[in-house]
């Protein structure tokens, strides 16, 4: 994420769900970021930027017309979604 705005890294990696409707796909986005699409319209992302500059960075990239960043303290349940979204969840974040 090379986006300059008000946030600041922090170094611990943390998962957030985003959730934009309108505007570009994010699953096009993903493939910027350490993140799995759930679904056209929902990530998952791991990264140590902040909610802040992720939701910055989405808001620019995207366009949308709602938009929701929400930090996971961890893993959610979820049914229903993306093929390989546990198996997304349970890889070593570095690597």
């Amino acid at each position: 994420m090379n986006d300059d705005d008000d946030g600041c890294t922090d170094g611990a990696s943390r998962l957030y769900l985003v959730i934009a409707e309108g505007g570009a796909s994010l699953a096009d986005l993903a493939g910027e970021l350490d993140a799995f699409a759930l679904a056209p319209t929902m990530l998952l992302v791991r990264t140590g930027e902040t909610r802040s500059r992720l939701y910055h960075f989405v808001k620019r990239r995207v366009a949308p017309e709602r938009l929701v960043v929400a930090g996971l303290d961890e893993a959610p349940k979820f049914k229903g979604f993306a093929p390989g979204a546990l198996n997304w969840l349970r890889r070593d974040p570095a690597g």
